[in-house]
This record gives C-alpha cells, structure tokens and sequence, in this order.
C-alpha cells in the first residue's frame, strides 16, 4: 500500500483530495495542528456513514505538527513514520490575498523549506518516489527555467510574491534531489460539482459579493481579463490521479478551463447578477485604470478590493499537460458551467450570514454538529471557529449525521435514517429557508430526511420558469423523482401550496402528504404586488419582526421570541435573490392562477386519504380550507410559525402519521 503525506489536509482543497485518495488503495499521512480538526475533516469526509468513519479511521492518520516550525514541529516518532511516504503533496497554506509580507514569507516561504529540510531526510533514507506542489496560476515558472527570482517579484501583494517564492524554492531543491515534480495551478476554486457548497469566500465570493450589492460597476481587464475557475472536487481528482502515477515525471498542470470566453470579467459578472437578482452594471476597463480608481474618491465604483484584481489574468495558458493527463486517466471536465448557478447561490447565502464583511470574513458554517435548542430556539449548524455565528450561538452541542446535498437544481440538508422507511421531504414557507426547519431533525431521529430549500431561497439557484409557482412546482418535482424510496412530502405555508399542488399533478411520486398551515386558497390580494412585498421585506428589523410574530400570536412575548430566529431571517433578506424569491412566493398567494387546478390533474385520482393536516388555530395569518381539505385535520393552539415556534409538537406529530401511514 502506497503512503502519502499530505499538508493542508484539513483545508477545503486538502479535505477534497483526502476524500478522493481513499478510493485507491492508499495510507495517508496529513500534517495537523489539533487532533479534534483532524477528527472533524474525518466525518466530513465520510459524511457520517459507519464504514466510511471506520475506513478513515484506519487510513487517516494525523501527525501533530505546524508548517511554519523547523521540521515541521514534528515528534520523532512521527518523523519516523515519515520515511514511508512514497509521495509528498504540499498543499499547505491558507488563501488570504490580504496577507502582509511577513505573514505571507512566514506561511509560504518558511513553511515550504521546513516541508523540504525534511523531504531531503526522507528522500535519503526512504523510498520518496515524488513530489506534488500546489501553486497559483499566475505563475511564470516552468521546468525549463526555474531560477529568475525576479519573475516573483513582479507579482503585486505579498501573497502572490509569496506563492512564487515558495513554487521557486521546490523547483530548485526537487532539481537537485532529482525528484520528480508535479507543480499543479489550480485556478479560483469553487464547491465541488455535487453540492457547489463552497466554503473559501476570498476568492469568487469577493466578486458575488460585489455584485449582490450591485457595487460592481467596473471590471479590470479591458474585457479580456478573465477569472478561471475550478472545482474543487475536480482539482481533487487531478491531484490525486499524480499521486498514484508509477512513473511520475517533473511537469506543471494549470487546472483552468479552457474557454476563456464564458470567465471574461463582463459576462461572469453579469452572469451573477442575473443569478441574484442584481442591478449590477459592469463597465471593462484597463487593469491599471482600477488601480488608479483604487487610489482617488471614486473607489466605490470599484467595490471590489483592489487585491481581487489580481485574480483576473489577460493571457492565453497552455493546458496540454493537463489535457493528457486527463485523456490518460479519464478525469471529469473542467468546465464549471453546469454548477456555477449553485456555487453563485451558495456563496450569497454564506455572504449575507456572516457577522462581519464579506471582504474579511469569519469561516462559513459547515456540515458537522447540529445543535438540540434549548427551549424553543431554531437549530442550526456548528460554525468551524471558535467564535460563534450569529446561526449557532446560545445553543449546545449535539452530533447528528447531516449532510449538505443537491437534488436536481434544489441545495438540501439530508439526514439518514431507517432504509426500510419512506423518505421525508420538507418544504418551508416564504420569508424562510431548510435551514429553519431542522429543529425538527432532532426530534426525527430514525427518519430519513431532506430538508429542501425552494428556487431562490437559502442556497437554491433561481429558475427560469415565466410562472414561480409553476417553475417551483417543477423543480421540486424533478428533485424528489428519483428518490430511491417512497417520499413523504411535508410542507409548511407557502411549502404546503407547492406540496398539495405536486400531489395534484403527480400524485404518483408521493406516499403521503403531510400539510402544516398550507395556504390552499387565495390571501389578501394586495399580497400580489410583488414590488411592495419587496420594499416591505427590505425595512424589516428583528424587533419589528419579533413584534409581528408576537401580534401573530407565534409567541407569547417578545422576550420570547428567539433573537437568533429574527436575525437570521433579517439577514437572509439582505440578499437580493432571497428577497427577491420571498416576494414572488407572497404574490402567489394572492393570485387566483396558483389555486387552480390545471388541466394536467389525475381528474378523478383520489388521494385525499393521503393527506394529513396539522393546523395551530391561533394563526391569525390564514384560515384552515376545511372545504378543500374536509378529513385528518389535526389542531394545536399554535400560531403560524408552528414547525419553528414549537418543533418538539410538531415531530410528534409527524412521528404519529408516519406509524399510522408509513
């Protein structure tokens, strides 16, 4: 069995080639500063299942140490275990274009001689075989000359000259170890093609930032700049495809797509803003006209920080290392077309819930620990630093197997359970999102659940359907059409119109409905303006919110009223998309169209034995459409906020119809 050292392992990149290095019959080694980051990376990586922890168990084994102490701060015993690594993938240092230069020298330079003092031990008294470097695509070494230390010093931020210094430094030791290297550029990392969850947020997040705040008005690069990407699960699969090369040989692998075309800094911006809903306008100018626009009072045309230009590239860049190595190993497409709506809404979301700016923020939530509330609070997601997120503080810690998913278009939070059980899916409301639903995965334990959020909510792409309704109506469809198992369809307020509309239409596709305050008739009809429910959204304040759920008679008090819940909701709609979707799904229920029955309806299926209703008769919001749902109407002295307010009622609940149903 071939062993591999790795450092960075529990980065976002290093992470993704563990994952992948575990499909081959392969040892690692990852270099980490904590035992417990170590563990987390584990079960992020096996997503919980049983005998994937175990395998990671026995194939993952952490050395304690820190890439920027000599020797990389390693015991001797586990220096020792080092002379068994057949290969060396260096992937080690945090993306930060704001590092200063001794910061940068420290993390990249230093740290890539401490990693090569104990390479050149390894190569004399072990069976070295190869080295795997992660460099930037911006640079301008090649096999053939490696030695200019001026062609890193024209790089502009430290972080940049840093990189370069570092890739310089292994191309001259390497040459004297004779050890072959692989040098591979990655370009703009993004979310893997599965979920397009993408947790580094300080390289394409800057310009969707930018861009969601309709800030953008100029881009560098004369229109010829351009910003490659790559997932991160496909740079993934390039590593890790090196790393198993029995005859490995020194070459370089940009990882970049090659059609440059569709990355041009005007069609990507402007391919964000239709994504979120922005009013953004962009203008192509000179490189050095945005660096001059930097330095005077009309920086703000400019929103994004002057370090980001540096992301751009004007050239053409030869990939046909890369190419063969793909034709040779049959690797994915680099091509990030097919994700980027997911990638563009996932990076919204992340932006909007961060407590701080966009431009320096604190690191995303990720899958991992749920939180059982304490009294009634919503339940959300375990942030990866030690200071809380603005979504998981005040609550305590409990692990729970959950995991971020994608059906069809659709992001999702999926929890396994029994597979003898049919699969519960849960669609939340206007002004919402999965996320706020998951304090009933605590009480559901058993169940396997999707927590789906709809078309432009939480971190769902919008569509493109002419009708909401409909285009909602069809995503959710094609999400839960291929499910494996039967599919309990579960919805709340707005989520319950598009539930009982599915089963209308495809009553096929749904073992039963479970129906929580659906809106099944037409609302107030100044509801309809879309325009006005808009603006309102964007005055909201957590205190008018709390005040309004208190008057809805959600709660009891104000004081009870989980300031977590209000601030998250008040985040959300600080995101055009979000707002944007919010107003469209409160406009539908309004508009007659949405009730009526279409002509594609089974006329005369009968399915009203599977229904259930769960209705909280203090909801001053709606009346129960008793005439349109005469049978298994369950009542609660609840409000409308029900699943939210009162999760623990509303599981059991559910619980009672799946014994009686399911």
């Amino acid at each position: 069995m071939q062993t591999v050292f790795i450092t960075g392992g529990t980065g976002v990149l290093g992470t993704a080639i563990m994952k992948r290095l575990l499909a081959q019959p392969v040892r690692i080694l990852a270099l980490t500063r904590s035992a417990s980051r170590l563990q987390h990376t584990r079960l992020r990586i096996s997503e919980y299942n049983p005998e994937l922890q175990e395998l990671c168990q026995e194939r993952i084994h952490g050395l304690l140490g820190d890439l920027t102490k000599p020797h990389l701060g390693l015991s001797e015993e586990d220096r020792t275990q080092l002379l068994a690594a057949d290969v060396i993938i260096h992937a080690g240092g945090s993306m930060n274009l704001a590092f200063n230069e001794q910061e940068a020298n420290r993390l990249f330079v230093e740290g890539t001689r401490h990693l090569l003092a104990v390479t050149k031990e390894i190569k004399q008294q072990g069976s070295l075989k190869h080295m795997i470097h992660i460099s930037g695509y911006q640079s301008p070494y090649t096999e053939m000359e490696p030695w200019d230390q001026t062609l890193a010093l024209q790089a502009k931020l430290p972080y940049d000259h840093a990189k370069l210094l570092a890739e310089r430094e292994m191309r001259l030791a390497c040459r004297a170890l004779q050890l072959p290297l692989s040098v591979v550029q990655p370009g703009v990392l993004i979310g893997d093609t599965g979920t397009g969850s993408t947790e580094q947020l300080n390289g394409f997040g800057l310009f969707v930032d930018a861009v969601r705040r309709s800030l953008l008005r100029v881009v560098p690069g004369s229109g010829d700049g351009w910003l490659p990407l790559v997932a991160v699960d496909t740079a993934a699969a390039y590593i890790g495809a090196l790393a198993m090369l029995q005859a490995p040989r020194s070459d370089t692998y940009p990882l970049l797509d090659s059609d440059r075309v569709k990355q041009r800094g005007p069609q990507l911006a402007k391919r964000i803003a239709r994504e979120l809903y922005s009013s953004a306008r962009v203008i192509p100018v000179p490189k050095s006209w945005v660096k001059r626009l930097h330095r005077t009072p009309l920086d703000r045309l400019a929103a994004v920080p002057c370090e980001a230009e540096q992301l751009y590239i004007d050239r053409d860049v030869d990939i046909t290392s890369t190419l063969r190595l793909q034709a040779e190993h049959g690797l994915p497409d680099l091509d990030t077309t097919p994700i980027l709506s997911a990638v563009i809404a996932d990076l919204d979301y992340r932006v909007v819930h961060n407590e701080t700016s966009s431009l320096n923020p604190i690191s995303p939530p990720e899958v991992g620990s749920l939180s059982r509330p304490i009294g009634m609070q919503p339940l959300l997601i375990q942030p990866t630093t030690s200071k809380p997120s603005i979504i998981t503080s005040g609550y305590k810690r409990q692990d729970m197997p959950i995991t971020r998913g994608r059906r069809g278009n659709l992001a999702t939070w999926e929890i396994d359970g029994s597979k003898d059980m049919p699969i519960l899916v849960f669609l939340h409301g206007a002004i919402s999102s999965g996320d706020l639903f998951l304090p009933l995965a605590s009480h559901l334990l058993g169940i396997p659940m999707w927590f789906i959020d709809l078309p432009g909510f939480g971190r769902s792409p919008v569509h493109r359907h002419p009708s909401y309704i409909d285009g909602t109506i069809i995503e959710v469809m094609q999400a839960i059409k291929d499910s494996p198992r039967p599919v309990v369809l579960a919805g709340h307020s707005f989520g319950g119109t598009v539930a009982y509309r599915i089963m209308e239409q495809y009553p096929e596709l749904i073992h039963h409905l479970l129906l929580i305050h659906p809106v099944l008739q037409v609302q107030d009809r100044l509801l309809g303006l879309e325009f006005f429910n808009e603006m309102a959204l964007r005055t909201y304040s957590p205190n008018q919110l709390a005040r309004m759920l208190v008057n809805q008679y959600c709660y009891n008090s104000v004081d009870e009223v989980p300031h977590h819940l209000t601030t998250f909701i008040v985040r959300e709609l600080r995101s055009p998309r979000i707002r944007r979707a919010s107003a469209k799904s409160m406009a539908m229920l309004s508009t007659p169209s949405t009730f009526k029955k279409k002509k594609a309806c089974k006329q005369n299926y009968d399915y009203s034995n599977r229904i259930s209703v769960l209705w909280g008769f203090q909801d001053m919001m709606f009346k129960l459409p008793e005439d349109i749902l005469p049978h298994h109407i369950s009542r609660m002295p609840y409000g409308h906020l029900l699943p939210v307010s009162h999760p623990e009622e509303t599981a059991e609940w559910i619980k009672a119809r799946f014994t009686l149903y399911c």
